[in-house]
């Protein structure tokens, strides 16, 4: 009979942490270091600090969620639009049209 090796997942307790934005990868995510590895945060723009919850980790990238924004960035607009907490919205129409240049 053949017996198929089926690894325990590990088990991860989610935590939280304040995080600094260094940079934008290519989808608009804001990229920051944690204790567990970079992560790609939806709505974060370069030099702003926020409180993220960790929910795990696969590979090198670390899985977030942006509980608080702690810092602003000098760079962030207002949405033009008065849905774009609901639906997310473009995740580069918060910055200074300067900073897409970069």
């Amino acid at each position: 009979m053949v017996s198929f090796y089926k690894p325990k997942a590990k088990e991860f307790k989610i935590k939280s942490e304040v995080v600094k934005c260094e940079s934008l990868d290519i989808q608009g995510r804001g990229v920051a270091r944690t204790s567990q590895g970079m992560a790609f945060i939806q709505g974060l723009l370069p030099d702003e600090s926020a409180k993220i919850e960790i929910l795990g980790v696969s590979g090198q990238s670390v899985k977030t969620r942006l509980l608080r924004i702690e810092e602003f960035s000098p760079a962030r607009l207002k949405p033009l639009c008065a849905d774009s907490l609901k639906c997310g919205g473009c995740p580069l129409m918060q910055q200074r049209p300067a900073l897409l240049c970069n």
